[in-house]
């Protein structure tokens, strides 16, 4: 649920940084729950491991510029040496490359050990952010767990994305709406699918998805991609077609929009 002010001044100020500013100029926060709470906890832990994790690869690159400091020093050095006949060309030239080649494999194993956890640990981040608190409210919303990933997939269809690390869903302006996924999961996309919800009657049956039999809510019969069908579109469809014919063209459209084309 969110919690809407007239004013940004009006928001308490530990809350002032996760406001969102609407399109009508007033503000809104999400009111946490227990289980948001928690959720939220987890994801404040991962993020601040991402950043100390970050802060100990800035610590080798400086590390680094620090050993390539000493050796401009070593080189001189060495270079006064020559100069006195101390060593030989061959002698400095052997050590230098073997001090360079192990230094540079130290480091660079260093970063890419540090890279790796980074990218794991943000992509856990990003998954709590988004598809976990989806997939969360659709299962509280009586959603099928037969059913949690395709909803997933559709939320995010249908305007679902991440602003400042927390999950929004956009008009197709791009702006924020102050709907919330236990208002996006129970209200229209429950009507629109009910055969995806525990204790459905749906039937289940349907045709093949094709054009035929699309109903008056398609112009000149012409049948639009299932992730761009109107509320209208999307019932007529499912009251001809049947509910399985629908989830048909839903997944051949996920299917293809996850399938790289071929270059011609």
């Amino acid at each position: 649920m969110f919690k809407k002010f007239t004013a940004f001044d009006q928001i308490p100020k530990d809350q002032q940084k996760d406001a969102v500013e609407l399109k009508d100029g007033s503000w809104a926060i999400a009111e946490v729950s227990g289980d948001t709470a928690a959720l939220t906890t987890s994801i404040t832990n991962l993020e601040n491991t991402v950043k100390n994790l970050r802060r100990e690869k800035d610590t080798f690159e400086t590390a680094a510029r620090t050993a390539e400091e000493k050796a401009a020093d070593l080189q001189r050095k060495i270079d006064a040496q020559l100069a006195t006949g101390q060593q030989t060309d061959a002698k400095i030239t052997e050590m230098l490359a073997k001090w360079e080649a192990d230094k540079q494999k130290a480091i660079a194993d260093a970063v890419a050990l540090k890279d790796k956890e980074i990218a794991g640990l943000s992509a856990r981040v990003t998954k709590y952010d988004l598809d976990d608190v989806l997939g969360a409210a659709f299962k509280e919303a009586g959603g099928s767990e037969a059913r949690r990933a395709r909803a997933i997939a559709q939320a995010k269809l249908d305007g679902w994305t991440l602003v400042d690390g927390k999950a929004v869903m956009k008009d197709a302006a791009g702006q924020v709406l102050t709907t919330t996924t236990k208002d996006f999961f129970t209200g229209q996309f429950k009507k629109d699918v009910p055969e995806w919800y525990d204790g459905s009657k749906a039937d289940g049956g349907g045709g093949d998805g094709g054009a035929g039999g699309t109903g008056g809510a398609f112009a000149g019969g012409q049948l639009p991609a299932a992730s761009k069908m109107t509320s209208e579109q999307r019932r007529a469809y499912i009251e001809t077609n049947g509910p399985q014919a629908y989830q048909d063209l839903l997944t051949k459209e996920l299917v293809a929009s996850a399938t790289p084309s071929e270059k011609k």
